[in-house]
């Protein structure tokens, strides 16, 4: 891709690359629509920026990608070059990291991020924010330990009772409302568990795995594609396990 510039005020994602691509003298302009989350996402190929080429997000942006195997034909790797031509801007966070699905220590081999030159301007300041606004973390419910059955239906009728919530018995546990989950027994967690919903469990995963966060693998479920749903941390949070679940 050539000259000019691409753009859209519907995307939520201006360019998503599968192949080898290269971006001269163009610029590609993510701010224009409310919902974009990526202007350029790279999950496969060799994608060279030269020239006075931009990527531009903002503080609710990311400039672009690097997501290593994100389905097993993407496998082969990736990498994004700005080359020694690279005389244009980049704005907006960069994403860095690799599915679930990947369990080899040395996937970042085959994820390359080489910058030759460029001009980045506030990365460290929109990254975090970028990366916030995409796996929008929320509190999904609360999950209760009880003893038993009888003792959950007796707490998830109290609380419909009280704000009117209405109440749904499960195989291991009741839902009053949405907001609480009544266990049938005692699960993990001294008290009982704390669901935080996110748009990409597998990203949001990576993300505090930077920051030093295990996780209970043996928890881990997947969807009929391998893509994680749900996942505890191995760390409580005042006897309360914590866990991660696809946002519906």
């Amino acid at each position: 891709l050539k000259n000019g510039v691409i753009t859209s005020t519907k995307t939520k994602m201006l360019v998503q690359n599968y192949a080898d691509l290269v971006l001269e003298d163009i610029v590609l302009d993510g701010t224009k629509s409310e919902l974009n989350q990526y202007t350029l996402s790279n999950n496969c190929g060799d994608t060279v920026i030269k020239g006075d080429t931009e990527i531009l997000g903002d503080e609710n942006t990311v400039a672009f990608d690097l997501w290593y195997g994100m389905y097993g034909v993407y496998d082969e790797g990736l990498s994004v070059t700005f080359d020694e031509t690279f005389t244009g801007k980049v704005v907006g966070a960069i994403e860095y990291g690799a599915a679930s699905r990947i369990t080899a220590d040395n996937w970042q081999e085959k994820a390359a991020l080489v910058i030759e030159a460029g001009n980045f301007e506030e990365i460290t300041r929109l990254t975090k924010n970028a990366v916030m606004k995409m796996l929008d973390f929320k509190l999904a419910h609360i999950g209760i330990n009880c003893e038993n059955e009888e003792k959950a239906l007796k707490g998830a009728q109290l609380i419909s009772n009280l704000f009117g919530t209405g109440y749904k018995v499960g195989n291991s546990s009741t839902f009053a409302g949405s907001d609480f989950e009544l266990m049938h027994t005692k699960y993990l967690g001294k008290n009982g568990h704390i669901a935080i919903s996110t748009n990409f469990p597998d990203r949001a995963r990576a993300y505090l795995e930077k920051m030093g966060i295990e996780f209970n693998e043996e928890t881990a479920k997947y969807d009929a594609k391998g893509n994680l749903t749900v996942i505890y941390l191995k760390e409580e949070i005042c006897d309360f396990a914590i866990h991660l679940v696809k946002k519906k």
